[in-house]
């Protein structure tokens, strides 16, 4: 009786197997190696709990990789759930990464003279945990998010991405530019409204800007001789857009940012050692933002910039390679976010290098003006990032003696070429003095003209504060 009690149990856990088995490779149903979706409910379930909502509606499409948001909900536990139509995920399994979302409904507005966005008001990036997966609908959390207890909620959704794969279709990347995850519109205002206890959604197009030629590169700088050598990187992304702008003025870009150092020497790997990444989740960028570099060595050159500019002036403006040029020719705008340093610590037997990893960089939303209508919209831009070596040519660049003493005293760089071109007469003067005395005289004349062109504009300027100072006392 024992073994007949066994043997119907091994026949149970076989059969259980079986259907398991016809489950995972019919694509049907969720996918627990994917996810674990205990303790919530079926993505499928969720959504047939709408009377409007039907199956036929979305059909499954092996060819077509995109991701498309289709509803949100606030569980009673605070949090927010996105539900998706992916077309190819029983054929391709795809899992969403994450979402480019404002908690207002002000973004995608357009106008003459509207308001820029708040602080508060910007968008970020948010991580996707997938919950639940049947046939082509996926059912994801959003990681760390809390529901708000506004009586009326606001989720403004701009953009959904996932990995970027080349063998979907998905095109940009390049040996100089680096695309890690693909954006997909989504452009949909989603307004939870509590009303005597119980929620009701709404839902409201939003206008986007789609980001085109994504372009992650960086320029570097030599900061001059010091003991321990530094270099200034300035980060950038360069892009065209399916919107025309006339005056871009202000961009919200989303980087990470790791600390990292690689020591070399005696009994040394030269192993690169890496920090804890630290997230910039809504950088604004304004285009009267300038930009530079510390140059703070021994004839370092001193460089300014303009965060926002047009990419033929800032082409113009640095001395880009050419293969780097070639990424540039597809783009309109360039958007210098941040700078970061490197240093070269010299020490007994060993190097240190340190350096910034910039990765993980996007654009959120674009402000801008076109035919005297203004437009804060919601971006559609791929991530990526450069790949880790400088897009100018000029990286080990000093500068002149004079340019270098200029910038560090204050006396225009003129001044001190003509100081140097003076050492000769100064030498000679006294000799020609001697033998012809009528020379002399005459070089004593000239040199003191010199002088009283060179002291001229000091003697001004003193003048100058002098006037403002009895004018402050006399009045």
């Amino acid at each position: 009786m024992k073994n007949k009690r066994v043997k119907r149990k091994y026949i149970t856990v076989f059969f259980a197997l079986l259907l398991l088995i016809i489950a995972f490779i019919g694509g049907q149903g969720p996918f627990p190696a994917f996810a674990d979706t205990s303790g919530y409910t079926n993505v499928l379930t969720d959504l047939q709990k709408d009377s409007k909502f039907n199956v036929n509606d979305y059909s499954d499409n092996k060819d077509d990789y995109s991701i498309q948001v289709i509803q949100i909900a606030e569980s009673n536990n605070n949090e927010l759930f996105i539900y998706t139509y992916q077309p190819c995920q029983k054929s391709t399994y795809l899992i969403a990464t994450q979402v480019n979302m404002s908690l207002t409904d002000k973004m995608g507005s357009f106008g003459i003279g509207i308001d820029s966005l708040d602080e508060v008001d910007q968008p970020k990036l948010y991580n996707l945990t997938l919950l639940s997966s049947n046939r082509v609908f996926c059912k994801y959390k959003v990681n760390d998010f809390n529901v708000s207890k506004d009586l009326v909620r606001y989720y403004n959704i701009a953009t959904i991405y996932r990995e970027y794969n080349s063998d979907y279709g998905d095109t940009g990347s390049s040996s100089e530019s680096i695309i890690t995850e693909k954006a997909f519109e989504v452009g949909k205002l989603y307004i939870a409204k509590t009303e005597n206890g119980q929620v009701k959604y709404t839902v409201q197009e939003k206008k986007t800007i789609e980001i085109l030629n994504p372009f992650f590169a960086y320029i570097e700088y030599n900061d001059g001789f010091k003991l321990c050598p530094t270099r200034c990187h300035s980060h950038y992304i360069a892009f065209d857009t399916d919107l025309p702008i006339d005056f871009l003025q202000e961009a919200t870009v989303s980087y990470v940012s790791t600390e990292c150092s690689r020591a070399t020497g005696i009994g040394l790997d030269g192993s690169t050692k890496k920090q804890e990444p630290v997230s910039h989740p809504n950088e604004v960028v304004k285009l009267s933002n300038t930009g530079e570099n510390p140059a703070d060595g021994w004839l370092g050159v001193k460089y300014t910039w303009d965060r926002i500019e047009k990419t033929e002036d800032f082409i113009e403006n640095e001395d880009i390679q050419d293969e780097y040029i070639k990424g540039l020719e597809n783009t309109k705008w360039v958007v210098r976010f941040c700078e970061t340093s490197t240093a070269l610590i010299v020490g007994y037997g060993s190097n240190v290098y340190k350096w910034t990893e910039v990765s993980e960089v996007t654009v959120l939303r674009l402000r801008f003006i076109t035919k005297g209508i203004t437009y804060d919209l919601g971006a559609v831009s791929d991530i990526g990032h450069n790949n880790g070596m400088p897009s100018n040519n000029n990286t080990n660049e000093f500068a002149s003696l004079f340019e270098w003493l200029g910038r560090l005293t204050g006396v225009p760089e003129w001044i001190w070429w003509l100081l140097v071109a003076l050492i000769p007469l100064i030498i000679i003067l006294p000799i020609l003095g001697v033998i012809f005395p009528v020379v002399g005289k005459c070089l004593v004349l000239i040199l003191k003209g010199l002088l009283w062109l060179i002291c001229l504009p000091f003697k001004l300027i003193a003048k100058l504060i002098e006037y403002i100072k009895d004018k402050k006392g006399g009045g």
